[in-house]
């Protein structure tokens, strides 16, 4: 039989990768002046600073559904000048069937002027599958005034005129259009950062066509306990193809949380992802415990919704460990509902000699779309670890069991 404790974060019909990267490099004691103010024998930090994050969520067995989402953002700020580079992308499908595929890209560059005056050139990029627009292209140059510019807020509204290409519904078509925006960002004391902005962009011959979008969100850093990030954009397209909804939504946010703590930040200086290389060491003593959780939403033309949740705790002394968890993970796509289970373990190990334990635990299934009511499983185990130690674990067991069940009627 295999390992209680493993099965549970290993589901054979949902499982879920989180993924997110950032490196930071702000050049500057206030964000117009590009001066960097550093400790002696630390090199002063690049002007780029760039962040990313990615989503995955699939299931395979009776149901099959994978949700993938990626955004990617950088930014430079130096002296006057200020670039951004954006992108984000979102795929989905339920049984082969394509429920979401889009993608936006953008670069803005901007120069500030006298006082809080600033020009600069703006290209955005839009693909739509589901909305049938296979490209929306557009360049614009832009004049704007900073209500808000320091080093933690920045809060401008900006007007660009230029022209837009594109083709929606197997139609291709070239226009001039003029855009008004507005974004704000904020960086709290502790790292928290703010997030949001609202454009609308009207074609100058009929300005019944246009487009709103309106983006907002949060990101926490990594700290010693806490991950955090959600983002939402809405958006109204006032001329859709024929037979499609005119406005779509689509949030994604992810939680983890280590009451031991995750790794410690690198040493004053550059913030790194990196962390020291050292030793291994024997794994922590007494409790741990991690949770993460992870939603994703679509509304719109297209309709689904994915919540994935996990909880871990761990107490381990040099004689014995005892292991628990626990998943639930739901989804759906229309009213359809794509995923519903449930999944639990608990295991108590014996060291023997060595690498040797003994173990004994249970564990606990339910799964709507297999039809499982219920499915207990207790089992005793005879197992070796292959790595133990603080970074990584590895083992193999093996041991009789029994399994309770109701699956179907039976």
């Amino acid at each position: 039989m295999s390992q209680l404790y493993s099965s549970s974060f290993r589901p054979l019909v949902s499982t879920l990768l989180l993924a997110a990267f950032a490196t930071a490099g702000r050049a500057g004691t206030t964000v117009s002046t590009g001066k960097t103010e550093i400790g002696p024998g630390v090199e002063p930090l690049s002007p780029w600073e760039v962040t990313g994050a990615a989503g995955l969520g699939l299931s395979r067995g009776n149901q099959d559904t994978l949700n993938f989402s990626a955004q990617l953002l950088a930014t430079y700020l130096k002296d006057a000048d200020e670039a951004l580079l954006g992108l984000d992308y979102a795929y989905g499908e339920d049984s082969s069937t394509t429920t979401v595929h889009n993608a936006h890209g953008f670069a803005a560059y901007n120069r500030t002027l006298a006082g809080p005056f600033y020009a600069g050139i703006l290209a955005e990029a839009w693909y739509d599958e589901i909305a049938a627009l296979d490209y929306r292209f557009s360049v614009m140059p832009t004049a704007g005034f900073y209500l808000i510019k320091n080093d933690a807020t920045v809060l401008a509204l900006e007007g660009s005129v230029g022209y837009v290409w594109e083709d929606q519904d197997n139609i291709s078509r070239g226009y001039a259009a003029f855009r008004l925006g507005q974004r704000f960002s904020h960086t709290t004391a502790s790292g928290v950062k703010l997030t949001e902005s609202v454009s609308w962009m009207p074609e100058f011959e009929d300005t019944d066509n246009w487009l709103l979008m309106a983006q907002a969100g949060f990101t926490v850093p990594v700290s010693t306990h806490w991950a955090v990030g959600v983002s939402g954009r809405y958006t109204i397209d006032n001329t859709p193809a024929a037979g499609l909804e005119k406005d779509d939504l689509a949030v994604l946010a992810t939680i983890s949380y280590s009451l031991k703590g995750f790794a410690p930040e690198a040493a004053a200086g550059r913030r790194s992802l990196k962390t020291e290389k050292k030793a291994a060491a024997l794994p922590d003593m007494g409790w741990s415990r991690m949770a993460g959780l992870a939603f994703a939403m679509n509304r719109g033309n297209s309709e689904t919704l994915s919540l994935i949740g996990d909880l871990a705790a761990d107490y381990r002394t040099e004689g014995y460990e005892w292991l628990n968890a626990a998943s639930l993970a739901y989804g759906e796509t229309g009213d359809t509902t794509t995923l519903e289970n449930i999944r639990a373990a608990t295991q108590y190990n014996k060291t023997l000699a060595g690498n040797l334990y003994a173990g004994i635990g249970t564990g606990f299934r339910y799964d709507d779309i297999a039809a499982i009511d219920y499915q207990i499983s207790p089992a005793a185990v005879l197992g070796t670890y292959l790595i133990k130690n603080d970074t990584a674990k590895l083992s193999i067991e093996a041991g009789p069991g029994y399994v309770f069940e109701k699956v179907g009627d039976i």
